[in-house]
């Protein structure tokens, strides 16, 4: 069902289109049937109906074929869907020390195109970041400076890629070494870093804003609230979306 052939669903849709023509054409019939026998004196003659009905049909043969090929391309676009977790594939911990015995916990994302179409130039963006304060029972949030920028897929860089129709990739949403738990690394290459910190007790976690694109591709926006815990180290870290809420 997802992968239904692009050819099948513009078959489809033309189908739906003859529908619709003979539909017209049975209610011009109708029409022209009464005004063929009506005793009434008619404002038109029957030649200026024939006349006005081919013109009708034809603008609705070239609206309804703009719009089935305009629907086609819609539904056929290539789109997105976003998933995480805490186990593996989002979450994976790697030993990257022998001497001194450390560990880093990947964080990650699951980025599938679930449309019908490949896209290019896929990439993830984050586009905003905000800090969840416990302060008097409430939570507040306090917006982190910061400009968008492109995650890393895994095993590569941060360039963008390009990706099948039903193809999916994985990229980093950070990661936290076992000798510094306190803090969230993001890591945009190229562009830096950015630590996402719990130097402050009243600071309970992040919600992290983005947006994946692609060439030709409908943009899905996300947004998902990460926490952790510095007393357990390398315990899967807390990861859920969060939706109707954009920066």
């Amino acid at each position: 069902m997802l992968f239904m052939n692009s050819k099948f669903l513009k078959v489809i849709l033309w189908i739906a289109m003859v529908f619709v023509l003979i539909a017209i054409g049975i209610a011009i019939g109708i029409l022209l049937e009464v005004s063929w026998n009506s005793t009434s004196t008619s404002f038109f003659s029957s030649k200026q109906v024939v006349a006005w009905v081919a013109v009708i049909v034809n603008l609705c043969v070239v609206i309804i074929a703009l719009f089935v090929n305009v629907l086609h391309d819609y539904l056929t676009k290539a789109r997105f869907q976003i998933t995480c977790g805490m186990q593996t594939p989002w979450q994976l911990l790697e030993h990257i020390s022998e001497v001194e015995d450390t560990h880093r916990l990947y964080i990650r994302l699951h980025i599938q195109n679930v449309g019908y179409r490949p896209t290019e130039a896929c990439e993830v963006r984050v586009e905003g970041i905000k800090t969840l304060r416990l302060i008097n029972g409430k939570t507040e949030f306090d917006v982190v400076p910061h400009d968008p920028r492109a995650l890393k897929w895994i095993g590569r860089d941060c360039n963008p890629i390009q990706l099948s129709a039903g193809a999916y990739d994985l990229v980093d949403i950070g990661a936290i070494n076992s000798d510094y738990m306190d803090n969230l690394r993001l890591d945009f290459q190229v562009r830096g870093h950015l630590d996402l910190g719990l130097y402050d007790t009243s600071i309970k976690g992040y919600r992290i804003y983005g947006t994946v694109y692609g060439k030709k591709a409908i943009p899905k926006r996300f947004a998902f609230e990460l926490f952790w815990n510095t007393n357990k180290p390398l315990e899967p870290v807390e990861i859920m979306e969060v939706k109707n809420d954009i920066l």
